[in-house]
């Protein structure tokens, strides 16, 4: 059956839900530099967030709430957010806010009593608003694209009698017009879930879970579609081999996944290693990242440059209190802790994306009597105007930093 905490809620799990309880110094939204109750700065050099059990806070045995981490003052963000379970956080795209899922309430026999909603907040705490709600029986998993224009996130339809969501769709809110786009629906006997954006924007990876008619999951994998809708989804690996939670590396265009699937195999949950691979979107290039041996890496996200990869490392499977935040390199596979506690880590963008208007430009250099210059001009000719003026000297051999920003 499907994990509540990481997938899709069934009537039951909504009874049964287990979840891990540990602890964390926390410092109040308002905290402006790091004081007596700061946390070291990351391994990583990086702001990042994460969710963990909150029962220590709320006294609510499944509760859920998103820490950030900036310069080491670890503080909590969703406390003006509506229910007890705050889940599946991510950053925006330019880094500015922190996105995550206001759980739904339901009754015991599934009907909805209070929707479930995608959220945003500031990094520290401030200005928490509502952005997307729906009609449908739950919602998660939100993801911007990397031009910041659009968000990608999973609609649910109601389950049968304890069993798995019906059916689910990835949809798209363009959020200059609102409007929503329907990117891909579930087949029958599977569901859609997290979707990561390319890095161009034109398409999205999606995650496929397939089940028995008895409501067990019997494996996953994932596949490509065009964001703007119509494709056909096409598993990209044998269900067999339970890939999952792939995201897409906007520096390089590959793949990172795990098998973290496999949790919900019957009956033998431990089909192989839970490690991180890497793979290439027309499915070349396989590799293992990670050798864990009898621990489980989970959740994996690249960093905006594509040098790291946040994760969830479980250091005692099938025991309480072992997930950890965690940072993995792609080159080595060695693995750093972020945080103590929590999973669903995801690393802060280090940059700002550039306009589609200045990618599209060109760089060149002119030569003057006065000397040289930097130019940027529009394959169209709508902009030509010289950069970096007010500098000294001349200007000569002008290159593009590897985000497109400066």
């Amino acid at each position: 059956m499907i994990r509540p905490d990481r997938r899709p809620l069934t009537v039951l799990s909504l009874l049964t839900m287990v979840a891990v309880a540990a602890s964390v110094t926390i410092a109040s939204a308002s905290a402006a530099s790091p004081g007596p109750n700061a946390s070291s700065p990351s391994p990583a050099g990086r702001d990042f967030l994460y969710q963990r059990n909150v029962k220590d806070l709320t006294g609510v045995d499944d509760s859920l709430g998103v820490f950030v981490s900036l310069g080491g003052q670890v503080r909590r963000v969703d406390a003006d957010a509506p229910g007890a379970r705050h889940k599946h956080p991510i950053w925006t795209s330019d880094g500015s806010q922190v996105a995550f899922t206001a759980e739904g309430e339901w009754d015991d026999h599934g009907a909805v009593i209070r929707g479930s909603e995608v959220w945003v907040v500031d990094p520290t705490g401030e200005n928490a608003a509502p952005l997307i709600t729906c009609d449908c029986w739950d919602l998660n998993n939100p993801a911007w694209s990397a031009d910041g224009t659009r968000v990608a996130y999973v609609e649910y339809d109601a389950p049968g009698a304890g069993g798995p969501p019906a059916a689910s769709r990835i949809m798209v809110l363009d959020l200059a017009t609102q409007q929503r786009t329907v990117v891909v629906e579930s087949a029958p006997g599977q569901l859609v879930d997290i979707p990561r954006w390319s890095p161009d924007g034109s398409s999205v990876v999606v995650s496929i879970d397939r089940f028995d008619e008895t409501g067990y999951e019997t494996g996953s994998s994932f596949g490509i579609v065009p964001s703007a809708g119509g494709g056909v989804l096409t598993a990209l690996l044998p269900f067999e081999e339970y890939a999952y939670a792939a995201d897409w590396n906007w520096a390089t265009g590959a793949l990172v996944f795990s098998v973290e699937a496999q949790e919900y195999a019957f009956p033998d949950p431990q089909v192989s290693p839970w490690d991180l691979f890497e793979i290439q979107p027309d499915g070349s290039g396989r590799r293992a990242i990670t050798d864990v041996g009898t621990q489980r890496l989970s959740l994996p996200m690249w960093s905006s440059d594509g040098s790291l990869i946040a994760a969830t490392l479980d250091t005692t499977p099938g025991e309480p209190g072992g997930l950890r935040a965690v940072v993995v390199d792609p080159k080595t596979g060695e693995i750093t802790p972020l945080a103590d506690t929590g999973d669903y880590a995801r690393l802060r963008p280090l940059h700002q994306p550039a306009d589609a208007a200045t990618l599209a430009c060109l760089l060149y250099q002119q030569v003057t009597g006065a000397g040289g210059g930097i130019h940027l001009l529009a394959p169209d000719g709508a902009v030509n105007r010289q950069i970096g003026g007010g500098l000294p000297g001349i200007h000569k051999h002008p290159d593009w930093s590897p985000d497109g920003t400066r």
